[in-house]
């Protein structure tokens, strides 16, 4: 009786921080390598929105961090929208990466997420 391995499937995770700062750089890093990236040629949503969305975040820390009446609720808001974004582009660059399934890890690291192998 022949045994074999358990295929693996490699997964795109988001290691999102805490702090908006931190969460700013990562959404920029992301951005930056996806930008001009042959694998992903149409990134959903467009990477225009998602720097727009790390631009109002950049704004609104800025005003949580001046103790602006409001400001930190506003912050919040604008982290939740950057998120979101985050987790849409998440699950495009899991599909591209599905589509290939030879040098998925390498297309998932390309896009500046971490990867998780799980069994198929």
């Amino acid at each position: 009786m022949t045994t074999s391995k358990n295929p693996h499937r490699a997964l795109a995770i988001l290691k999102l921080p805490r702090s908006a700062p931190v969460l700013i750089a990562y959404a920029q890093s992301i951005v930056t390598k996806m930008t001009g990236n042959p694998s992903f040629p149409t990134p959903a949503p467009a990477l225009a929105d998602v720097s727009a969305a790390i631009a109002d975040l950049n704004i609104a820390e800025t005003a949580a961090l001046s103790r602006a009446t409001g400001a930190t609720t506003v912050r919040n808001e604008k982290r939740t929208v950057l998120v979101k974004l985050l987790q849409q582009l998440l699950a495009y660059i899991q599909k591209t990466a599905d589509a290939n399934v030879e040098n998925e890890s390498s297309i998932i690291e390309s896009a500046g997420v971490a990867v998780k192998k799980a069994p198929t």
